[in-house]
């Protein structure tokens, strides 16, 4: 038997992270504001809360929405990776081949984080999902990202 009309639901509410449900509730309207405000000011934000509660899925959403003519989202769920894995992995989303060397793929996406930002004029968005889970050594290593021209430009 069919559980949603057994039950007059219009959708299975127990799906996670299901692309047909949206839910709009005063926390998640909250959090996105707040990451339109990150946006806009071309800031860091740390989105947190219990688990379960819609944050990852309210981030992807929100990043869905974004103008792909203006925003480059380079969005990972694979926070819990080592140093060079984890750069691998963002090479590899940014649209690069990932280099061997983990200072060689924080280069390499430092030079088309730049490139996106001067040619392109695309702002990058990254998303760390689950960023709990970063190591610290990945961490420092992403200060090296943070001293760009695009940075410097827009007083970040």
């Amino acid at each position: 038997m069919d559980l949603n009309t057994r039950y007059g639901l219009e959708f299975n509410p127990f799906i996670k992270n299901s692309a047909d449900i949206i839910v709009s509730f005063k926390e998640y309207n909250e959090a996105v504001a707040r990451l339109n405000y990150i946006l806009s000011v071309k800031g860091f934000g740390l989105l947190t809360g219990t688990p379960g509660k819609g944050k990852s899925t309210a981030v992807r959403i929100w990043s869905k929405g974004l103008n792909p003519s203006l925003y480059k989202v380079v969005y990972t769920p694979l926070a819990n990776l080592s140093d060079a894995e984890f750069y691998r992995n963002m090479a590899t989303i940014i649209g690069l081949e990932p280099k061997s060397r983990k200072h060689e793929n924080i280069d390499a996406i430092k030079e088309e984080i730049e490139r996106l930002y001067s040619e392109n004029r695309k702002t990058p968005v990254f998303i760390i999902d689950e960023a709990d889970s970063i190591r610290s050594s990945t961490l420092s290593d992403l200060k090296v990202l943070l001293a760009l021209k695009w940075i410097q430009e827009t007083r970040l």
